[in-house]
């Protein structure tokens, strides 16, 4: 586990996990990475969910970034690397074949999340908001579906509109 808070002792506001039987089959169904090799990136609220993805997708190397501690039963999971950090994904953009997240209409957040897919990645999204579709879409990448508060989205290219020369 890397610890990437600046302050450790600092009281954040931790949001509960998502709940649902299936998240960890819903996650991977929808991230499209159930037999590729690379990195599946969790968000802060599913990190509880990355060792069963782990399980259900050997190849795969499930990345979960907590702003508090990984969970005890999942700390040492097989395929699971846990980041601790107060920074939303402080990993490299536009580098994920697949990147999950709950932000509960956080729009910034989900923009964070939506700059480390790569070109043919996915976006997955839980809890989804009209922010949080708008971000996706601004960031340059494809809404796929959106039903019931989940939206899987698409980067098509890496240059998304604030990237693109004209002429």
């Amino acid at each position: 586990m890397a610890d990437l808070r600046l302050d450790r002792e600092a009281a954040d506001p931790v949001r509960e996990p998502v709940g649902e039987e299936d998240l960890a089959l819903k996650i991977v169904a929808l991230s499209g990475l159930g037999r590729e090799r690379g990195y599946l990136l969790l968000g802060d609220r599913l990190g509880p969910a990355a060792p069963s993805v782990a399980e259900l997708a050997p190849e795969l190397e499930v990345i979960a970034v907590e702003k508090g501690p990984p969970p005890e039963e999942g700390g040492a999971a097989e395929g699971v690397s846990w980041i601790v950090s107060e920074v939303h994904y402080p990993l490299a953009e536009y580098r994920l074949p697949g990147v999950v997240i709950a932000p509960g209409s956080d729009g910034e957040q989900t923009a964070a999340a939506a700059r480390r897919v790569a070109a043919g990645g996915r976006l997955v999204v839980f809890d989804a908001g009209s922010e949080d579709l708008q971000a996706v879409e601004r960031a340059g990448l494809t809404v796929l579906a959106a039903e019931g508060g989940t939206a899987v989205a698409e980067r098509r290219d890496i240059f998304g509109p604030e990237l693109r020369r004209e002429g």
